[in-house]
């Protein structure tokens, strides 16, 4: 039984990741699911106007407050009766800017995974998620679950891991993520992107032990551009899920050197779990 970490806002994006959460409970059953609601007005915002936001008055700023608990509350609703009440749904509006109050809800309850939400489109004004995503990810201590706008969930039959060939049968978080026999049916592509196979002989044949019992299959492509490739190969293989493995394992510890981790994951049209 997994606990969920579940930052929401007032956009539509919060009503699909509902959704998502409560279609994930039927094939990963969830003990909890904590909503919170960032809710931070600068504090000079309220005692001195700009050119951008006139002054907030005590009255305004009460009722901008009991609007977000209430759209809260409502959301926590709607998740409850979705997974039948058979999950613990807890909701929390928290005084504190986005990155300050996920760092507190961590270290507070403690979650096996946080799901964040982004929309690249910005489709609603309300959304307030997708522009800090990537940062969020960043300062996570559980792995994180990144949910495409207009993704819906279905159980994975096909997912993209990629990584360093010589570096997966050293990793133990990868391990622990299959410990569920659900993942046994789940076909796992490894991807190395710009290096010679040949050159890969030992390692590829470690890979080959270390996965022994998974459906799997080991990919080298050239290319320079390494989050263009993984998307264009998570494309044409129609992958459900692209795993990011931590630290210097990943390509993804490279593509935050490039500056290009918040163009991979924010382009991403399919879901990325971010192992930590």
């Amino acid at each position: 039984m997994k606990k969920i970490l579940l930052p929401v806002d007032h956009s539509p994006l919060s009503d699909q990741l509902i959704c998502y959460v409560a279609d994930m409970n039927r094939d990963i059953p969830l003990s909890e699911v904590v909503l919170i609601k960032p809710f931070h007005i600068p504090a000079m915002a309220q005692i001195m106007p700009n050119a951008d936001m006139a002054m907030i008055s005590d009255d305004e700023f009460e009722s901008e407050e009991l609007l977000a608990g209430r759209r809260l509350n409502e959301l926590a609703g709607t998740l409850r009766e979705a997974t039948g009440g058979k999950v613990n749904v807890k909701s929390q509006l928290v005084h504190e800017p986005w990155k300050v109050a996920i760092q507190w809800a961590l270290s507070t309850e403690r979650p096996h995974m946080l799901v964040l939400g982004h929309d690249p489109a910005h489709t609603s004004g309300e959304d307030q998620m997708s522009e800090t995503a990537v940062s969020l990810a960043s300062v996570s201590t559980a792995p994180v679950l990144l949910i495409p706008a207009g993704a819906r969930y279905f159980l994975p039959s096909h997912m993209i891991l990629p990584t360093p060939f010589e570096n997966l049968e050293r990793l133990s978080d990868f391990n622990k993520l299959f410990t569920n026999s659900l993942w046994r049916n789940v076909t796992i592509d490894v991807l190395q992107i710009g290096e010679d196979l040949e050159q890969k002989d030992e390692a590829i044949q470690a890979l080959y032990e270390y996965l022994k019992g998974y459906q799997f299959g080991i990919h080298c492509i050239p290319g320079t551009d390494t989050a263009k490739e993984i998307l264009h190969f998570a494309d044409t293989r129609n992958a459900a899920l692209i795993l990011a493995l931590p630290g210097r394992h990943s390509f993804f510890y490279h593509l935050s050197h490039q500056n290009v981790t918040k163009k991979f994951a924010l382009l991403s049209q399919r879901p990325v779990l971010l192992l930590k």
